[in-house]
């Protein structure tokens, strides 16, 4: 758990000088800025895998408690712990492979906005463009290593291709025969299209 600052020496001090209401006021040994934030670096490093997790849930609930530090933190705090807040909620939220929950995307994007408008715009600009720059950084590397592994053995190369294309067309049969069941289940209570219940009635 996490303590609020005080030294407990006799007499206290003036609420006024304990930090902005609603705010954690977290101070170290040394009277440190970031004194406390190890236990938020702890949790952030547990929870941002969630993020890219199937489903709504364990993301939705990682990406809202990185939001929530922008409205519990102090300005330094959060500039503090940028680069562990932004990495995982901006790649949520700018997600392309379709791994993402759509919840949790969107989700993500809000508590992007609440970072960046809490935390100071030189360091957010930082820690924002370092991700982009890791990213473009890491596809380079992969498509190198596509590059030699085609070269060194074509054969494997052909068959990871083959298996890609097969799971990307069993995933499109998926989603359409999801979508048929709820078109067909709309239809059922009434909520068909004006075109086919005109079919429907034709056929009587």
């Amino acid at each position: 758990d996490l303590d609020e600052a005080g030294d407990g020496e006799e007499g206290g001090e003036d609420d006024d000088e304990q930090g902005d209401a609603g705010q954690l006021e977290w101070v170290g040994p040394a009277g440190a800025a970031e004194g406390g934030l190890w236990v938020v670096r702890a949790l952030g490093a547990r929870l941002a895998p969630l993020t890219r997790r199937p489903g709504p849930v364990r993301g939705g609930a990682a990406v809202r408690w990185f939001g929530a530090l922008a409205s519990q933190l102090s300005r330094a705090q959060l500039d503090l712990i940028l680069d562990l807040l932004v990495p995982p909620v901006l790649r949520a939220a700018e997600d392309a492979s379709g791994k993402v929950d759509p919840t949790v995307k969107s989700a993500a994007a809000e508590a992007l906005s609440l970072l960046q408008r809490a935390a100071s715009p030189p360091a957010f600009v930082q820690v924002y463009q370092a991700v982009h720059d890791a990213q473009k950084s890491a596809r380079a590397e992969r498509k190198r290593r596509a590059a030699v592994a085609a070269v060194a053995d074509p054969e494997a190369t052909a068959r990871q291709r083959i298996s890609r294309n097969l799971g990307k067309k069993a995933a499109k049969a998926r989603k359409l025969v999801v979508t048929k069941r709820k078109r067909d289940g709309a239809g059922s209570i009434g909520l068909g299209t004006g075109k086919k219940r005109r079919q429907v009635e034709a056929r009587r």
